[in-house]
């Protein structure tokens, strides 16, 4: 089965969403790089949502060779600011003060340079993002042209 959907309600679920993902990748055939990706991405987006949206929806679908991951929560809209490295809503940023509870900042840039596009949708109380790899992985250049931000 390659179209799943999972609760996303502590932070030991960030890692099991991403673990799943990546043996469903692997089961399904897809490289170990699309696979590897895919993983971090699902962590990434499952980590925001448990940390920063107080827990949220995770669904994964394998569809014509690409890995489709959706996070949706109820935490505060994403703007493209929020993209930017080094940037956070609510953290601080101060390298004194960092610690593993506190954001960097550079968890949604990774998101978009590690996939081939991302769409964002906020909508009034919630918000969904979406992620689509695949093996024809356009690399790190030019990420920030492969952020959509859809109207809700």
């Amino acid at each position: 089965m390659n179209d799943w959907r999972m609760t996303l309600e502590s932070p030991s679920c960030r890692l099991i969403f991403a673990s799943r993902i990546r043996k469903q990748c692997l089961d399904a055939g897809l490289s170990k790089d699309l696979a590897g990706r895919a993983e971090l991405v699902a962590a990434e987006l499952a980590g925001n949502a448990v940390r920063h949206g107080g827990g949220g929806q995770g669904t994964f679908q394998i569809k014509d060779q690409l890995a489709l991951i959706e996070v949706s929560d109820t935490g505060a809209p994403i703007e493209e600011a929020d993209f930017q490295d080094n940037y956070s809503q609510g953290e601080t940023l101060d390298p004194e003060q960092f610690s593993m509870r506190k954001s960097r900042g550079c968890g949604l840039g990774t998101v978009a340079r590690l996939s081939n596009s991302v769409s964002v949708k906020n909508y009034v109380g919630r918000k969904v993002l979406r992620a689509e790899l695949s093996s024809a992985w356009p690399g790190f250049d030019k990420w920030r042209e492969r952020i959509v931000f859809e109207a809700s």
